[in-house]
């Protein structure tokens, strides 16, 4: 463990230990709009070994959050007379791995909730050692099991089940140095592909890689096609003032143990993120922050 992560975990504990997430979650529970509060967690693999981590994450946040679908997430965004009992939570995972499949939505199912798959279309239509030469070469995810994906046919029964897919670039390409040219195949060429084997629309875009991993041009474009739009950059989802622009998701992986949950999904780690959400809103409306 580096010092870093040894002093990120001190500080971790510290927090959890003294109680300062609960006192933050309470925080925001007696907001004014704490039915209008959701976070939006994002993680990658679901493989065997995380299924227990999993189940206790959604154990301990079934208790203090409402766990909700990307369905429910847009009547929030579109419907001002709606409102949860209390802040939401949405599951999301990147990269449309074959664990997410095999594991992680089934786990959702056993809690009654339904998550939302970002897919690549180009690793989707690889298979045995293609699939797994792409995933090392261009997605570096962190699960062995999760080097293959999950196929068209697969998602489309995710989608029987109540589930969302949602669009993560053709190839799992880092927006922010795609020329303008090419941009075009990653965003919507890739939301065709992805409708044509779901046979709905695609109205869910996510980005890969780092939360200023995306341009201003890229965003533009992925905003003609898709009205959500997902960053990897932390921060709690107000549903009537994000939407439908930014949407913050907070890195929690299903194999994370409870102090990191109970950390992250207090909002703790929101404040150490806010300079980098506002210097990303002013990056992509093409104002200075």
């Amino acid at each position: 463990m580096s010092a870093r992560q040894l002093a990120r975990r001190l500080v971790i504990d510290a927090a959890v230990l003294s109680g300062a997430d609960a006192r933050a979650r309470a925080r925001i529970e007696r907001g004014e709009t704490p039915g209008r509060c959701v976070r939006i967690a994002l993680a990658h693999g679901t493989d065997r070994s995380s299924i227990d981590a999993f189940r206790r994450q959604l154990d301990w946040a079934a208790e203090r959050f409402e766990l909700i679908s990307f369905e429910t997430f847009q009547k929030l965004c579109t419907d001002r007379a709606f409102a949860l009992r209390r802040p939401g939570m949405l599951f999301t995972f990147d990269d449309g791995m074959l664990s997410n499949y095999e594991h992680g939505a089934r786990v959702l199912e056993d809690f009654g909730v339904r998550g939302v798959f970002f897919v690549v279309p180009a690793y989707s239509m690889l298979s045995g050692s293609e699939a797994r030469a792409f995933f090392k070469a261009s997605v570096q995810g962190r699960s062995a099991e999760g080097e293959l994906p999950m196929t068209p046919t697969q998602m489309c029964e995710l989608v029987a089940r109540g589930h969302t897919i949602g669009n993560h670039t053709r190839t799992h390409a880092r927006l922010s140095i795609v020329p303008d040219a090419e941009l075009h195949d990653e965003i919507l060429t890739s939301a065709d592909q992805i409708e044509q084997w779901i046979a709905r629309p695609v109205d869910t875009f996510a980005w890969t890689f780092a939360w200023d991993a995306i341009s201003p041009r890229a965003y533009q474009i992925i905003r003609s096609r898709h009205p959500f739009c997902f960053s990897p950059c932390p921060g709690l989802v107000q549903a009537c003032e994000h939407t439908p622009k930014l949407i913050w998701r907070t890195n929690i992986e299903a194999e994370a143990d409870l102090r990191l949950v109970r950390f992250m999904s207090s909002g703790l780690g929101d404040e150490i993120w806010r300079s980098r959400r506002e210097k990303l809103a002013a990056m992509l409306d093409g104002r200075s922050a």
